[in-house]
């Protein structure tokens, strides 16, 4: 788990995910998935609206 951010990240009965938490995004994936994080990010990018957070 990973916060950039202030805050607290609180999390119960789970397993194997990986949790980022940036000042505008929190990433939760599975471990296993991780390497898809770059079709997110392209999805992301077609959005005007959101690419401001990339």
């Amino acid at each position: 788990m990973y916060n950039e951010a202030e805050g607290i990240i609180a999390c119960l009965g789970v397993s194997d995910l990986v949790i980022v938490r940036t000042d505008n995004i929190t990433f939760v994936a599975h471990k296993t998935e991780v390497d898809r994080v770059k079709e997110i990010l392209a999805e992301l990018g077609k959005d005007e609206d959101k690419k401001k957070y990339l």
